[in-house]
């Protein structure tokens, strides 16, 4: 029900109760006669509107209550006498003092009652009421009555705190949403937009409300946008999708995903338009790289060392490169005129046809085969020969990427081995001293031979075959049985199928699998075998080498974790550095605001604000420099409960409130030589893994607690708990939780990279394993106790600092009082423009004049051909072309007294090599540069030689 409608029914409802008041002295008689039928209707009207009549003696202090009233009242009837302040004492005490003065003023004048108001049932359920009423006054003026009519309003009042909370919600969905989001009026205005907008944009919001969409959006995107809206505002579709450019505060475009619904009246009349606004730029970007991919492929493609070729699945070349041209002697226009089947020997083309047709079935994923090339001098050459399918979207086979090895030195090895085996065989004198050769060449290379007899089922091992499997020859007996048995048990099926297979097709066979020896290890193998057959074609033996593997796989499974690791690192140190930059500019603008507003004090709680949140921001970009390996560990003092406090600062603000969060630090602690900002990460690290594991535990509260406390260790705890501990203090620093646990399996593996329990997207499985090289980059042990469904905890010792040492050379740190009044000439270089403009800002005053520049090698010329227009340079460390220390180099030799200032986000070892050889007068930390840079400017203007008038 509407306010209107209410209104209605409060207007009609007081002219019934003052007709009733009025004509009741008028018509006694008569309402006597017809008073039980018409009280039994009213009672009935009443129960339907949810109404109720009362009627209150004011010399008598009674009050009379419809039966509806008593109802809505929760009072005993029977045992409730009702007068004024037992009906006040049923109404909530939050409203009671409301309704007592509505009461007075109705009795002070003659305005009819009208008042809204809570009222408490015995039981605790609360209703909403509204009461109107009028009061019936004598010849002389005096009250003698108030009649009146309640009305059970709780559903209206419950349905309109509903909408205003419902409204309330959208407010808050609206505003705190991750992606832009806006209204936007039919004509194609912003109506109201939100903050992620603004900062996607780089826009204020009242720059926003008012301006055209299509005004900000590129001139190549804005048809499909006029489009789009047209579609939207006119009901042919409810919401549509689109990919554009929105031009950014800065000047440049922003790819986003736009998407766009319409929203209307009751009529169908478009109100406006509600616009979800993601930002692809990134993925936009990635497809530019893919782009580059393919040409890198092709680069790739035409340079590598070995053979390559694409083949279309009737067998043509479609590109061959020059490596393959070259082993084979053929131009590559002779190739793409054949195809493979013309160049492959007669007694291989069967095998490969074969090896093909199943690759193209599905049944194997890549084809292996040792085979015979017919090169152009017509002779023919052995070769290993790796292909792949390409298929399309649906499955067809689009064509083969083919890499050709040359192996024919390997193979005339082989084959000469083989007769080396033979011919020893036939000469028994000799074959003691050659299988003793034999057996050294194998154990160098660990590659050992066997055979099969086929009639016979007898099996042959070289002693560098019981060497791989770890038996004794003298004991063990080889056979294809007892063989099988050291196979692993997941390899075992493989491994068969492809002898089983080779030996159908009658070819040789290659196949890698696990073998677990006898001293119980695990050992990757590589079985190559080969087919003897006599005159009438029968299969009499087989025989081969079998190579232990394990090495390589380990060191190929350590170079693909060390790429990652690579990779990932170089990703992190450039995203930290691009965020070096923002926090610097947000910084020194913050400062500038402060300086130029024109009333500080009513933006200084603001400001602090921005400076706190930057300052939070300069420590992430810390711990990301640090994971990357692109900021040097800097040892020294550190009070670890400083670190844990501020960790957990951080972490109240992400980890959910319904996760207990206990710490017990004790107020003072021996100091730790450390690097403060890795420590604040394995704080961080702990915590987020403790969160996870009890974000989900059922029928107790999920806690996680962190103490730290001195131990002193004896050698022999000091050995169990880390092998190159010592006997010593320690701080003992412990995450718990009671969550999940981890059984013995799950434990041994967690502090290995990329190793996690979560689920797809929640977690890369580094964060343990970084938490585990950080603290043995510092000396300490970090241990784990675990019982599945009761929860874990981690301890980490950290030795407690005894000799305190600093570095040589030190970030520049403003002290002191600032320089009188000085003049000079100051050139600064950086690539990000926001970065020049601030500096400018920050610097440059009647006296002091800035040159900004944002090419390096411009800004050589400029001093090259007029040496002595600038007193001072400062350059950023991290430019595209030259580094900061290039410019610091070249500018040594342009001009040996300019003093030169490096300016970057971490301090590298060249750095620190530089500034102390002094060609750098100065190192400033760049998120610093607001507080310092002003003050060291002038300092070293003021202690040049002589200024310029």
């Amino acid at each position: 029900m509407n306010g209107t409608l209410l209104a209605a029914a409060a207007g009609l409802l007081a002219g019934l109760a003052f007709a009733v008041a009025v004509l009741l002295p008028r018509a006694r008689r008569q309402f006597e006669r017809t008073l039980a039928e018409r009280e039994h209707r009213m009672e009935i009207a009443m129960g339907a509107a949810k109404l109720g009549t009362w009627d209150w003696d004011l010399a008598a202090d009674r009050v009379e209550w419809s039966d509806s009233l008593w109802a809505v009242s929760g009072l005993d009837r029977e045992h409730t006498v009702l007068t004024r302040a037992s009906f006040i004492a049923a109404i909530h005490p939050d409203d009671r003092a409301a309704m007592q003065d509505a009461i007075d003023a109705a009795l002070l004048d003659d305005a009819p009652f009208h008042h809204e108001a809570r009222m408490l049932k015995p039981d605790g359920e609360v209703r909403w009421i509204l009461s109107h009423g009028r009061v019936l006054r004598d010849n002389g003026g005096r009250a003698l009555r108030m009649v009146g009519v309640d009305m059970d309003i709780t559903a209206l009042k419950r349905a309109e705190i509903e909408l205003a909370s419902s409204e309330a919600r959208f407010r808050v969905a609206f505003d705190m949403a991750a992606i832009g989001m806006a209204l936007v009026r039919p004509d194609g205005a912003f109506l109201k937009v939100n903050r992620a907008l603004c900062v996607l944009l780089g826009y204020r919001e009242d720059e926003l409300l008012g301006v055209d969409v299509v005004s900000l959006t590129h001139r190549d995107d804005q048809p499909a946008t006029q489009r789009v809206k047209q579609r939207v505002v006119t009901g042919e579709v409810a919401a549509e999708t689109l990919e554009k450019r929105y031009r950014h505060h800065d000047g440049h475009f922003v790819w986003c995903k736009v998407n766009v619904a319409s929203v209307r009246d009751s009529d169908n009349r478009p109100l406006y338009q509600l616009a979800q606004m993601e930002d692809i730029d990134a993925y936009k970007q990635a497809e530019a790289r893919l782009e580059g991919s393919e040409a890198r492929f092709t680069t790739a493609f035409q340079s590598a060392a070995i053979g390559m070729a694409l083949v279309q699945p009737d067998g043509r070349w479609l590109q061959v490169n020059s490596a393959l041209c070259e082993l084979l002697g053929y131009s590559a226009a002779e190739m793409l005129a054949t195809d493979f089947q013309s160049l492959t020997h007669a007694d291989e083309l069967p095998e490969t046809l074969s090896l093909i047709r199943q690759l193209h079935a599905g049944d194997i994923d890549q084809v292996h085969q040792e085979k015979r090339y017919r090169m152009r001098s017509g002779e023919y050459r052995w070769v290993r020969v790796s292909v792949s399918l390409v298929r399309d979207r649906d499955g067809r086979p689009l064509y083969h990427v083919t890499q050709v090895s040359d192996i024919e030195a390997r193979h005339r090895a082989e084959t000469a081995l083989m007769a080396a085996k033979q011919l020893a065989e036939y000469r028994e004198r000799e074959k003691s001293l050659l299988l003793e050769r034999l057996n050294e060449a194998q154990s160098v290379a660990k590659i050992g031979s066997w055979s099969l007899d086929k009639l016979s089922g007898a099996v042959w091992w070289s002693d560098e075959m019981y060497r791989i499997f770890a038996l004794d020859p003298a004991t063990y007996v080889p056979s294809i049985r007892t063989n099988a048995r050291y196979f692993h048990a997941d390899d075992r099926d493989n491994y068969h199928r492809h002898i089983e297979l080779a030996l159908n097709e009658g070819r040789t066979f290659e196949v890698e699998a696990r073998i677990v020896t006898g001293d119980g290890s695990v050992k990757h193998i590589n079985d190559h075998g080969h087919l003897e057959y006599d005159t009438n074609g029968r299969l009499v033996r087989l025989y081969g080498t079998f190579q232990d593997v394990s090495e390589r796989r380990q060191l190929e499974a350590q170079l693909r974790e060390a790429q990652k690791m690579e990779s990932l690192g170089a990703l992190a140190g450039g995203v930290a550095h691009d965020f070096n930059n923002l926090l610097t500019v947000i910084l020194g603008n913050a400062q500038l605001a402060r300086v130029q507003c024109n009333d500080p004090v009513l933006f200084a709680d603001k400001l602090t604000h921005i400076e706190q949140a930057g300052q939070r921001a300069k420590a992430l970009v810390d711990q990301i420099l640090a994971f990357s390996r692109r900021r040097p560990l800097s040892f020294e003092p550190v009070d670890i409960t400083q670190v844990a406090r501020e960790a957990l600062h951080m972490l109240r603000a992400t980890i959910p409130s319904g996760v207990a969060i206990v710490a017990n630090i004790p107020d003072t602690l021996p100091l730790v030589m450390a690097d403060a900002t890795q420590l604040h990460q394995v704080v961080m690290n702990l915590f987020t893994n403790a969160w996870h594991a009890v974000r989900n535990i059922q029928g107790r509260e999920a806690a996680v607690q962190l103490d730290i406390e001195l131990q002193s260790l004896d050698a022999a705890v000091a050995g169990l708990l880390g092998a190159d501990l010592e006997a010593g203090d320690y701080l003992c620093l412990s995450v718990r939780d009671n969550g999940i646990g981890m059984d013995a399996v799950t434990r041994a593996r967690i502090f290995e990279p990329f190793f996690t329990t979560r689920d797809m997207g929640e977690g890369t499985g580094l964060g343990l394993s970084v938490v585990h090289g950080i603290i043995s980059a510092h000396h300490g042990a970090i241990n784990v106790e675990s019982t599945p469904g009761e929860g874990t905890v981690f301890r980490i010792h950290l030795p407690v600092a005894r000799d305190v040492t600093t570095r040589a050379y030190e970030v520049y740190a403003a002290s002191g009082p600032l320089p009188d009044k000085v003049s000079g000439r100051v050139l600064y270089i950086d690539d990000e423009p926001a970065m020049t403009l601030l500096v400018r800002e920050l610097v440059a005053d009647d006296d002091v004049t800035v040159t900004i520049a944002t090419d390096p090698g411009l800004a050589l010329e400029q001093v090259r051909s007029a040496p002595g227009d600038f007193d001072l340079v400062i350059t950023d460390f991290n430019m595209p072309g030259l580094s900061g220390l290039d410019v610091a180099r070249q500018l040594a030799e342009l001009c040996p007294t300019l003093p030169v200032v490096v300016s970057s986000g971490y301090v590298t070892p060249a750095l620190q090599e530089a500034a102390d050889s002094g060609r750098i007068r100065a190192l400033v930390n760049k998120v610093e540069t607001s507080d310092v840079l002003p003050r060291l400017v002038r300092e070293i203007l003021a202690a040049r030689p002589q200024a310029h008038p």
